[in-house]
């Protein structure tokens, strides 16, 4: 733990930069007379260390809002004094608030918050004693945290699943998804060097990581998921959350580990039935939804771990101050190692911790909940699980077709296209298929898919390929939207623009103009993108011999609206295509700009 600091490190404490939280834990210190004395600046040395996107508030309302906004991670809030009983009084039972530690000079003026407040951890007047509880808190945490989703197998087809089901289905195309990416070097350097730059503050785990780097083969796998170091968060939070371009970034890790406990579970096929626990805190409304399921096929949001010892599951279910929405929980896990689809590894000669009796069950293991029931004698609830088989195939396939599976192909091939195009165009392919044969249809994905598919051909001057795929986009939108949304503006600058590829100027300056008609009526005449498409009419006409007209084709605008329905879905493939796909003109047209996403 740091002890003073180097120039350097206090400039870096004193910048507005705020990192994006890839841990299961969001640390917030609020402090009104924070400044930059040095007694401050080893303080948050030390938290940024156990947390590398801590957050630092000296302005009590920006903080609440901070607070408020949280909804993936459990916040640990350290407050001053004069921030503590104000503070609790607004935010106590916001779901995300786990824990509250108050920093202050004098303990004794706050020891009534203690009975008050059960979120309330402790007072501390000193920087050590902080740390050390900060830090065994967060380790508790991050054994704790459960995430789950349910399957309904009378769910027959696409059309019939609920949300839940979707999430489900989700987790079980991500690791067939994973499969068919190339497992390299390159990839194992990508996957250090994020974890190098969000752990740059941290010398301990920048020692972790080059530890893995010199040392790490595909046997070891194991042993490093349980040595709880920059792996084993970052990569439980990316599968919680379903943090597609981070898990693309861990693929080569999540094979290799899937792999190993797959191996290790062969080495169980004779021992018989195993029974295995599982002590966590859920919220209520997790509790209530298991009680409505019984009988339900359940699947954890990542790998799971358990133990043969009840007595230690039993400690993570009852260990630290519980919030009053919460509830102590037993996971009671009847195993079948010779089950088809599902693996699992004993852990007791793998880890560095021993004599916890571990065993880790892979990513999409099944099971069926068979009770849950309140038990009196242990004074806590009990879900009774069994890992199953059954209805694995039937998930696989709608799984491997949902309509969110070709979301998750669209964002993994715009990781890609930079690299490589060929390999992204075949995930943008695929995602195309999925959604092209999908009930219900998914018209606005659909049609995203399709421009994404044209800024990725017209960057390498496929432009009959280009044109194609955005007519289809153009055809989607004017079923589904508004005659002068902007989207279908959009599309129709894009067509300009492979038709000047093309060397069909006529054909462009159609497009242009329709693009220019509806640019106008959204933006008025002076807006930026007004300005652009006149300048490519502009562009144009100065190429040829002879003066194309300028006039806009006098096309109506349909007098009614279409539905706008679809109108919310998120534009984070075309933002990103935008900033990678800059379509590549030949020298006779080197002033028409790239396509609009």
């Amino acid at each position: 733990m740091a002890t003073s600091l180097t120039p350097n490190e206090q400039q870096n404490l004193r910048s507005n930069e705020v990192t994006d939280n890839k841990e299961d834990v969001q640390l917030i210190w609020l402090d009104g007379k924070m400044d930059d004395s040095p007694n401050y600046l080893l303080t948050k040395t030390m938290l940024v260390e156990l947390n590398p996107a801590a957050q630092f508030y000296s302005d009590f309302d920006r903080c609440l809002d901070l607070i408020k906004s949280i909804k993936d991670e459990q916040i640990f809030l350290i407050v001053s004094s004069a921030f503590a009983q104000r503070i609790l009084s607004q935010i106590y039972n916001h779901r995300t608030l786990v824990a509250l530690f108050i920093f202050c000079v004098n303990s004794q003026n706050h020891e009534p918050l203690l009975k008050q407040y059960n979120k309330t951890v402790e007072i501390f007047t000193d920087q050590e004693s902080l740390i050390k509880s900060i830090q065994e808190k967060m380790d508790l945490i991050e054994k704790q945290t459960l995430a789950f989703s349910l399957f309904d197998q009378k769910q027959k087809s696409l059309k019939d699943l609920s949300k839940e089901s979707a999430s489900f289905l989700w987790g079980q195309m991500l690791l067939f998804v994973l499969r068919q990416m190339p497992q390299d070097e390159q990839s194992k350097k990508e996957m250090l060097n994020i974890c190098r730059d969000y752990y740059q503050k941290n010398k301990y785990e920048l020692e972790k990581i080059k530890e893995f780097q010199q040392s790490y083969s595909r046997d070891k796998a194991i042993q490093w998921y349980t040595d709880e170091c920059f792996l084993y968060k970052l990569l439980n939070k990316a599968l919680r959350t379903e943090d597609i371009e981070l898990l693309y970034t861990f693929r080569f890790y999540i094979i290799d580990l899937c792999a190993a406990i797959e191996d290790e579970s062969h080495l169980l096929k004779d021992k018989g039935t195993l029974t295995l626990f599982r002590g966590t805190q859920i919220p209520m409304e997790d509790l209530q939804k298991l009680k409505e399921n019984v009988g339900k096929t359940i699947s954890t949001n990542g790998f799971l771990s358990t133990s043969r010892n009840i007595n230690m599951s039993l400690h993570f279910a009852r260990a630290g101050h519980m919030p009053n929405d919460f509830e102590s929980v037993l996971f009671e896990i009847q195993a079948d190692p010779t089950l088809k689809t599902v693996f699992f590894a004993d852990l007791e000669n793998k880890t560095i911790m021993k004599g916890e009796n571990e065993v880790l069950f892979n990513l999409n293991s099944l099971f069926k909940i068979q009770s849950v029931e309140f038990d009196s004698t242990l004074k806590l609830w009990k879900v009774q699980l069994t890992a199953t088989d059954e209805g694995a195939a039937k998930q696989n396939r709608l799984g491997e077709n949902h309509p969110r599976s070709a979301r998750t192909l669209m964002i993994i091939a715009s990781v890609l296209q930079q690299k490589d195009p060929n390999e992204a165009l075949k995930y943008y392919e695929k995602a195309l298929s999925i959604l092209e044969n999908s009930t219900p249809h998914d018209y606005q994905t659909t049609s995203e898919c399709l421009t994404c598919m044209a800024c990725l051909y017209g960057a390498y001057n496929m432009n009959e390929d280009a044109l194609r795929c955005e007519q289809k986009a153009l055809d989607i939108n004017r079923t589904i939207l508004s005659s002068d949304h902007i989207d279908i503006a959009n599309n129709l600058r894009n067509i300009g623009v492979s038709y000047h590829e093309m060397n069909n100027p006529s054909e462009a300056l159609r497009y242009f103009n329709e693009s220019l008609l509806i640019y106008k009526v959204n933006y008025g005449s002076e807006h930026e993108k007004v300005k652009k498409v006149e300048a490519d009419i502009a562009r144009l006409n100065e190429e040829q011999p002879l003066p194309l007209s300028s006039e806009p084709e006098q096309q109506v605008l349909e007098e009614e609206s279409r539905s706008d329905s679809n109108q919310s879905a998120s534009h984070q493939m075309r933002s990103s295509v935008d900033s990678t796909s800059q379509v590549q003109l030949n020298s006779a047209s080197t002033n028409i700009p790239s396509k609009t996403t």
